[in-house]
């Protein structure tokens, strides 16, 4: 230890002078307090999220409830009925069975607007005072509700299901309650169906929240005691050694020998890279023109490596089982390549070098290897056998070749490897690098066409298979060159991601969208036909996104259950937790939506319970064999029976044969999409279809 360092701890000399039992003590004073601020930070949202729970599913048993009441006859009851006629036992008949159903439940009734006044329509509560309240439990028809809350108000104005955000009380009791909307059969409000959860079962839904809030408070005192005991001892350890070197005399020698060793370390640590130990990308370049230095006029092949899907693995998983897999990745990469310099240039891309004869084509062939040895074996990362695959472009040349145009023509090709699939090799070639340039026209002519108004939406029906009527729509973008050549979404969807235009493009998609609602509310009143639009998870994570679509809908007027957003499985997956609570919030504005291509990504049951959904949107992968596979029969059987379990509903897609939507009809799916019924239309077409009353094929 040199002399610097030992004048440096003599600074902490005063430390000396103080009593570290009283610093023990205040290390456990602020543990105490830490310990509690984050005790009371989780609790308090476990309990905000068993709120918004259980909010949920009283909007899932309102909106449910509903469904048991017949609008016609609720009207006729009410304009002529009484509580002792036959349609009056009936109805109420028909909504016991929510109660029935829902042993959470308290009370289940109805509510109607009648001369400025809001009364009780049914109501099969038992006749009598169940409860001892001293009250009548059952509500009369035409009675009066006295104090009505503003959300059963907002219900009975705005036709959307609205949900309590507290309990209150009125003279039956103290209860959270959700409201759905009832209609007739012309689509007329006729009155709402309210559910009550008691403050009884609301607190005990609750009782698990508080259990952990005073878990919390005893283990932040448990904490804060050892904190202060380990602080305790280790202080006494500290003032102990602190004495020692206060004590040190005698000067310590080999002064510059540990200044060179900690240039070697300093320079070691600016070549290596720190997590996986392997050469980092100075490090990599610095290797490679020093191989290039000594190996002239040898062939020299350059190979870049990416990991197929890590980021939806690190998202899943954690920024510390990325990390651990990147090591694990590095030790398995790194044993099997031999006589090559390997490196890391950052995040999930790797290089590898080779230079001498035949460098390109033993590279290959070792790489080649790797990639079968990843598709046949698992990478253990911790105890998890992590599936891999990797993506990887080469180049060569003859040294002394400039190293950074072999890794821009090794990085096209691993592009190119990319695009052809997941775990594929490519070895570069001059048409890449034209084919790159054909890219980049594109998104020259893209941006202009954009810019010149050459995209336009069209609709492809949605229809009822039953009778083939149409009952929806989804809106798809086209693109009409200039000169009125079409242009595939397979070709400028890409590029308008890569350009980032897409999300300029996603928003007018959407604006279209509410201009297309609001037309056809005008113009087929009473029809209620939805149109649904394409939403990236890109999009959603946005920070502006749901406020950019909250202005859209203000300038728009339409009954916002008419609008409804498709997100593919597997891009909702991949952007993580942001995407689902921006769509939560957008949910919460009125929006539907739908989760597109279900089947085809990794969304687990219990993440598809808590996705705010309203519809699912069968892969048509699976509907295109379903009459002559009988897996792929059965796996659509099997979604129509979870979507009848989440109360969501479904479209089968790709429906291009007869025979393909009888069999999903048979099965019980409701809805259907594709060429059998109907090709994209312009909206003009796609009213007058819908004006006629035609079916879609």
């Amino acid at each position: 230890m040199g002399v610097a360092r030992v004048a440096g701890w003599a600074r902490f000399e005063p430390i000396l002078n103080l009593d570290h039992r009283w610093i023990a003590v205040v290390v456990g004073l602020i543990t105490l307090l830490t310990s509690l601020l984050f005790g009371s930070a989780i609790t308090d949202r476990m309990e905000s999220g068993k709120k918004i729970e259980l909010n949920r599913q009283l909007r899932y048993i309102a909106k449910n409830a509903a469904q048991f009441v017949d609008g016609d006859l609720h009207r006729k009851i009410r304009l002529g009925g009484s509580m002792a006629s036959d349609d009056y036992a009936a109805a109420n008949s028909r909504l016991r069975k929510v109660l029935a159903a829902n042993e959470q439940i308290k009370y289940v009734y109805t509510c109607y607007f009648e001369n400025g006044a809001v009364k009780f329509g049914l109501d099969p509560t038992e006749p009598g005072d169940h409860d001892g309240d001293g009250r009548e439990d059952q509500s009369k028809l035409g009675e009066t509700y006295a104090d009505p809350t503003p959300e059963l108000l907002q219900a009975l104005q705005t036709d959307t299901v609205q949900v309590e955000r507290k309990p209150s009380s009125d003279e039956w009791g103290t209860f959270i309650s959700a409201y759905a909307p009832v209609f007739d059969d012309k689509g007329e409000l006729e009155s709402v169906v309210g559910v009550d959860l008691s403050l009884a079962e609301y607190q005990h839904e609750l009782a698990t929240v508080f259990v952990y809030r005073r878990f919390a408070v005893f283990a932040s005192f448990i904490l804060a005691t050892c904190a202060g005991i380990a602080s305790l001892w280790m202080l006494g350890r500290v003032y102990g050694r602190l004495n020692e070197l206060l004590q040190a005399k005698e000067v310590l020698q080999s002064a510059n020998s540990d200044l060179e060793s900690l240039n070697i370390k300093l320079d070691w640590q600016n070549r290596t890279d720190a997590l996986t130990g392997l050469l980092n990308r100075t490090g990599s370049m610095l290797a490679v023109k020093e191989a290039i230095a000594e190996g002239q006029g040898q062939e020299i092949a350059i190979a870049l490596m990416d990991l197929d899907r890590f980021k939806v693995a690190n998202d899943h998983f954690g920024h510390a089982y990325g990390d651990q897999y990147l090591v694990a990745f590095s030790e398995a990469l790194s044993l099997f390549i031999q006589g090559a310099i390997v490196g890391r240039l950052g995040g999930d891309e790797f290089m590898v070098v080779r230079i001498g004869p035949n460098a390109t084509e033993i590279l290959e062939e070792n790489l080649a290897a790797f990639q079968k040895k990843l598709s046949e074996e698992v990478i253990f990362v911790g105890l998890v056998a992590q599936s891999t695959t990797a993506s990887i472009g080469i180049a060569s040349g003859v040294t002394p070749t400039e190293p950074e145009e072999l890794i821009r023509h090794a990085d096209i090709a691993m592009y190119e490897a990319k695009r052809a699939g997941m775990g594929q090799l490519r070895i570069y070639e001059d048409s890449m690098g034209r084919e790159l340039e054909r890219r980049v026209e594109l998104e020259r002519e893209l941006r202009l066409g954009w810019e010149s108004g050459e995209f336009w939406m069209a609709i492809q029906p949605i229809v009822e298979i039953r009778n083939g009527m149409v009952v929806a729509g989804e809106l798809l973008m086209r693109w009409n060159r200039a000169d009125g050549t079409p242009v595939s979404p397979m070709e400028f969807v890409p590029a308008a991601e890569e350009t980032g235009l897409i999300h300029e493009m996603g928003l007018w998609a959407i604006e279209e969208a509410c201009r297309y609602v609001e037309r056809l509310e005008r113009e087929l009143p009473g029809q209620r036909i939805h149109l649904s639009v394409n939403v990236s998870a890109k999009q959603l994570n946005r920070g502006s996104f749901v406020e950019t679509v909250r202005e859209i809908l203000a300038r728009y007027e339409f009954h916002r259950g008419g609008l409804w957003f498709e997100i593919t499985e597997s891009s909702l997956i991949s952007e993580g937790p942001e995407a689902i609570d921006n769509l939560r919030r957008i949910r919460e504005m009125g929006i539907m939506v739908a989760l597109d291509d279900f089947g085809t990504g990794y969304s687990s049951l219990s993440m598809l319970m808590h996705l705010p959904l309203d519809c699912l949107k069968i892969d048509r992968s699976f509907v295109r064999n379903v009459t002559e596979d009988q897996s792929s029969a059965a796996l659509v059987q099997t979604i129509l029976k979870l979507s009848e379990l989440f109360g969501l509903y479904v479209v089968a897609e790709g429906i291009e044969h007869a025979e393909q939507g009888q069999l999903v009809g048979s099965m019980g799916c409701q809805w259907g999409q594709g060429f059998h019924y109907s090709r994209p239309v312009p909206i003009s077409d796609f009213v007058d279809h819908c004006r006629a009353g035609q079916r879609a094929a």
